[in-house]
């Protein structure tokens, strides 16, 4: 499914952007790592960092900013290509009339390196950790592609005392679907 971009839509691809989730196949990840130390005899398990700011590498895709590595590590919900959203992992996906519900259709067989299943719940844990900042799963990170695409985070407000953040929750349709609420 392909829909021309629309501002809600540019907020909500952006942001979806930051579900890049870890797909694959288990067993060729497994191959991957058996070869590699087969190849190498010494493993290096210091910090790796970033070649271009020598910084530490973030691999969080919540985190990792522009690094280019982290599109080569994950997949996304959605992509823009030309000025259209076009589904990935979500095989369609569909906008309300007021542009302020998305329902996501995920693509059923996909599964993340270890196996597990990507699912509505797994979408949902992700956007909780991004949007609660005392969600126990969401590490360190600033996520400030969250905040510049959703304004802010859970419970904090303007000096009119209203949410900074566009988002306003998420809920599990079935197995396979979410609707994100702006």
């Amino acid at each position: 499914m392909k829909k021309k971009i629309g501002t809600s839509m540019k907020l909500l691809a952006i942001a979806l952007v930051l579900l890049m989730t870890a797909c694959g196949n288990k067993q060729a990840a497994t191959a991957t790592a058996e070869a590699a130390a087969t190849e190498n005899s010494v493993i290096n398990t210091s910090i790796p960092t970033n070649a271009v700011t020598g910084g530490e590498l973030q691999l969080d895709p919540a985190n990792a900013g522009e690094n280019p590595a982290v599109a080569y590590l994950y997949e996304t919900l959605v992509k823009e290509t030309d000025g259209e959203i076009t589904g990935v992992l979500a095989e369609s996906f569909s906008v309300s009339e007021d542009g302020l519900d998305y329902i996501f259709y995920l693509r059923p067989g996909v599964t993340f390196h270890n196996g597990d299943p990507l699912n509505a719940d797994a979408v949902i844990s992700n956007f909780n950790r991004w949007f609660d900042q005392a969600d126990a799963t969401r590490g360190s990170g600033e996520f400030q592609v969250w905040a510049e695409s959703f304004g802010g985070f859970k419970g904090e407000v303007d000096e009119n005392n209203k949410p900074k953040s566009t988002y306003d929750g998420i809920e599990k349709v079935d197995d396979l679907t979410v609707l994100v609420h702006l």
